[in-house]
């Protein structure tokens, strides 16, 4: 099933990547962000089925955000890709109900399999 996702990450490359990498694996970009401000905008319009965020953001950081989106939408469907990866950092971003963490850097491989158990898992 292809996924709808916003794709949350301060880099333009980084976001580019994971455009190309989501879309040659069948899913539809439907909008990027590159910061949580922006990224809060974009969910409330675009609606997607899995946002990928970033923690490391210019305005606040991923984990504000994540807390915003789900205060947002409780069924917000998240995968956390950061360059931040500590234990205490993925018990908390999993405490506020990301699916999976993603540690940069990531290659197709890594997505793909992430992206799998997404597909896999119902909306909560």
């Amino acid at each position: 099933m292809a996924l709808r996702i916003l794709v949350v990450d301060d880099s333009e490359p980084v976001r580019e990547m994971l455009r190309m990498v989501l879309r040659s694996l069948g899913h539809e970009v439907v909008a990027a962000a590159g910061t949580g401000e922006e990224a809060l905008a974009a969910y409330a319009q675009a609606h997607p089925d899995l946002v990928t965020l970033d923690i490391s953001l210019p305005d606040i950081s991923g984990v504000e955000v994540l807390r915003r989106l789900r205060a947002l939408d409780p069924k917000a469907r998240v995968i956390v890709i950061t360059g931040n990866n500590s234990a205490v950092l993925a018990e908390q971003v999993r405490s506020l109900g990301a699916l999976h963490l993603i540690e940069k850097p990531c290659g197709p491989a890594e997505l793909m399999k992430a992206l799998a158990l997404v597909e896999g898992e119902p909306p909560a």
